[in-house]
């Protein structure tokens, strides 16, 4: 049984590391005073969750849906880019390769095979009108509680979908407006 902890848990940065030797994602929840929360994601979850949230995202969003419905997908695509791209909290995978947070990273990476870290079986989502609760659960418990706003869980689509990559899991992505990837921008 995994231990009981503080489940509610406020996060200031989200990151990832790829277990190679568990073929697991681990997702840690970084706060303000060093406190660092790490669940582990299997493949299988992973892809799931890609799927949920891109598919939460395209029906929760109001601008979406005051939107034409044939340019709704790009509304939301739009809104995407702009939560990756502008929230100071989230690190895009890219910069994770800069010194300090290569740095970070590897001090905050827990080891593979730590039996501590919870496996993550399924996770449940609270919506209110500003924020989305994620419910992390074991098999036997629930380990994890965050509240992302939807910046914040825009920024945690990405992280999930790069680490997959990163992971050559071969995610099958089902939301139209989250397949499309925007073209490398070129300045002359």
């Amino acid at each position: 049984m995994t231990p009981r902890i503080e489940n509610r848990f406020i996060t200031q940065q989200l990151s990832c590391y790829f277990d190679q030797v568990e073929d697991r994602l681990l997702l840690m929840a970084h706060a303000p005073h060093g406190q660092l929360r790490t669940v582990a994601l299997t493949r299988r979850l992973t892809e799931r969750l890609i799927n949920a949230f891109a598919t939460l995202l395209m029906d929760s969003s109001a601008l979406a849906m005051r939107a034409p419905t044939e340019a709704r997908a790009d509304v939301v695509l739009l809104e995407h880019l702009s939560a990756v791209t502008t929230n100071r909290h989230f690190n895009p995978p890219p910069s994770i390769t800069t010194p300090a947070a290569s740095a970070m990273t590897t001090q905050s990476s827990p080891a593979p095979n730590n039996p501590s870290i919870p496996l993550i079986s399924s996770l449940q989502v609270q919506i209110e009108a500003t924020a989305f609760h994620l419910h992390f659960h074991t098999a036997s418990d629930e380990v994890l509680i965050l509240t992302l706003q939807r910046p914040e869980l825009h920024c945690l689509l990405e992280l999930l979908r790069h680490y997959a990559e990163v992971a050559n899991w071969n995610i099958v992505i089902e939301t139209a407006w989250f397949i499309t990837r925007p073209p490398p921008y070129l300045i002359n």
